[in-house]
């Protein structure tokens, strides 16, 4: 993906997130700037418009398990990053 394709992207990581979770949302803005001298946007909610990377939770997985999905929303792509835990979310993160 072209750096052209991260611009004005948002890492979406809720309020209450784990200390891991909430590092996973500062890798991820960290890499995506490294490789696309693009630097997200950070929000707690996900945003009206524009495409965005939505960091949660998901109790039901293993402790360090994770589901990544991608979507088409509204004209815009959204990955959603799931981890059983905030170690699930900072693992399917990397």
């Amino acid at each position: 993906m072209s750096a052209a394709a991260f611009a004005g992207i948002t890492v979406v990581s809720p309020r209450d997130a784990a200390p891991q979770a909430q590092l996973a949302a500062k890798e991820l803005a960290r890499y995506i700037y490294l490789r696309t001298g693009q630097l997200p946007i950070a929000a707690r909610e996900l945003p009206s418009r524009g495409d965005a990377i939505v960091l949660g939770t998901d109790q039901s997985l293993g402790t360090e398990a994770y589901v990544i999905k991608t979507a088409q929303q509204e004209g815009r792509r959204v990955w959603g990053i799931t981890g059983g835990s905030g170690v699930g979310v900072l693992y399917g993160s990397y």
